[in-house]
């Protein structure tokens, strides 16, 4: 084979082995945020009194009183 033939099939094979690495990063870091709002959520559901939480139970004029 031609070494400009044999370079261009490296380059292309690397290429798409980079692509196939770059795809599973960014899978693993969606996943990973999925983990992190579940955790979120499940705090804020378990432990209403967390200053983190961002979900108010009682939305503010819904005639609950806060003491």
């Amino acid at each position: 084979m031609e070494p400009v033939l044999v370079f261009f099939l490296v380059m292309i094979s690397l290429l798409s082995v980079g692509c196939v690495f770059l795809l599973l990063l960014l899978r693993l870091a969606e996943e990973r945020r999925d983990v992190m709002d579940a955790r979120r959520l499940a705090a804020s559901v378990h432990y209403p009194w967390n200053p983190n939480n961002r979900v108010s139970r009682h939305p503010e004029g819904s005639g609950q009183r806060v003491e």
